[in-house]
């Protein structure tokens, strides 16, 4: 019998985010048959990773919960080469060091990761306290907007994302959880939040987003 658990996992995030989709052990899955056209059995199968959507209903069903066609099949989107993707994993990694070291520079005990501890890059102790930070980075969108990414789960730590301005420059966003709820999309694992650079700094809008050096974390 194939393998589908990756994609069982995938299915599940995305009804989990879905304002549409009723809450596990509420219907949902009669709630998928009923808007597929499928039966019961074989919605449940797609749960427990024993199938997979044929081609066409993978197509409608990835409309219905209004996520990438391509993460929710593959796992990946599309719209990001393998090249674009390696690049911007070690983007990625190259800023959540350099956190690393500010965190360190404030005098925070930091410690990384461990490998499987998904969502954290590294934990920072000060003052008793701990906090388990995730870093990503942003894209240029246009000149003066960005997108910025936040992880799949974003609740219980804290989210920077990195926004190069040139060679050698970055600002830092605190993308909380309130803001991101409200204005993030997630079509992938990854949120995006579209925010525009001003004089005032990082909005989304009008909603200005803290930039780390102006917060009382470090």
């Amino acid at each position: 019998m194939a393998d589908h658990r990756d994609f069982a996992q995938r299915l599940k995030q995305a009804c989990d985010r879905s304002p549409d989709v009723p809450a596990l052990g509420k219907g949902q899955q009669t709630w998928l048959s009923d808007r597929l056209g499928i039966s019961q059995e074989a919605v449940r199968r797609y749960f427990e990773g024993q199938s997979r959507p044929r081609p066409k209903l993978m197509t409608q069903l990835a409309k219905i919960l209004n996520v990438d066609e391509s993460w929710l099949a593959l796992g990946k989107s599309a719209d990001i080469s393998d090249k674009e993707r390696k690049q911007y994993s070690q983007k990625a990694d190259a800023a959540a060091y350099m956190l690393f070291g500010i965190f360190m520079g404030a005098g925070y005990t930091c410690a990384f990761a461990e490998d499987g501890e998904e969502g954290v890059d590294f934990y920072a102790i000060r003052g008793g306290k701990q906090i388990g930070v995730s870093v990503t980075v942003g894209f240029q969108k246009t000149k003066s907007t960005y997108i910025a990414t936040v992880r799949e789960n974003a609740k219980k730590r804290l989210n920077l994302c990195v926004i190069n301005i040139e060679p050698g420059v970055s600002d830092v966003l605190v993308m909380d959880e309130e803001g991101v709820a409200q204005y993030g999309e997630a079509k992938t694992d990854v949120i995006h939040v579209t925010v525009k650079k001003e004089r005032q700094g990082y909005h989304t809008e009008g909603r200005i987003w803290t930039q780390l050096k102006e917060s009382d974390i470090l």
